[in-house]
């Protein structure tokens, strides 16, 4: 959690992009898993005093590439709000 009371849930993308299509293949169905986790509550389990807060899924990347990801993710109506 933040000093803001927002629970804060770190997705890793630490392969390579030598095959983009696999990688970003990857990379939605890891954010997918993270939001899932997030609306059936099982955040709540896990990290109790997350109950009831906000919650921010920050994207660790080694490279600009999985912006690209993040913008089609939040523009086909997976993100969720």
């Amino acid at each position: 959690m933040n000093r803001n009371s927002t629970a804060v849930l770190t997705v890793s993308d630490h392969l390579d992009w030598l095959d983009t299509v696999q990688h970003e293949t990857l990379l939605q169905a890891k954010l997918t898993r993270y939001l899932a986790f997030v609306e059936r509550g099982e955040i709540a389990g896990t990290l109790p005093c997350s109950k009831g807060l906000s919650c921010l899924v920050f994207l660790a990347s080694k490279s600009l590439r999985g912006i690209s990801v993040i913008y089609r993710f939040a523009n086909y109506g997976v993100s969720r709000h």
